[in-house]
């Protein structure tokens, strides 16, 4: 193989392991690493720094800061 072709296989294997659902990824609340497949979910419905609404004002609190 000559380097040209090195070098496009090596573009296309960086993108993919960028993209792949089943790679890791961070959480840019909580720092928590998990599948990227699984990223929206914990956004959404885990993480403890996702925003939720106060129960007695309804102004957007974190998850963390919230009294039960």
């Amino acid at each position: 193989m000559d380097l040209q072709m090195l070098k496009k296989l090596n573009f296309f294997q960086q993108a993919h392991e960028e993209s792949c659902q089943y790679g890791d990824a961070q959480c840019a609340a909580c720092n928590e690493i998990m599948e990227r497949r699984h990223l929206k979910r914990h956004r959404e419905n885990d993480c403890v720094n996702r925003a939720v609404a106060c129960t007695y004002c309804g102004g957007e609190v974190r998850q963390s800061n919230m009294k039960v």
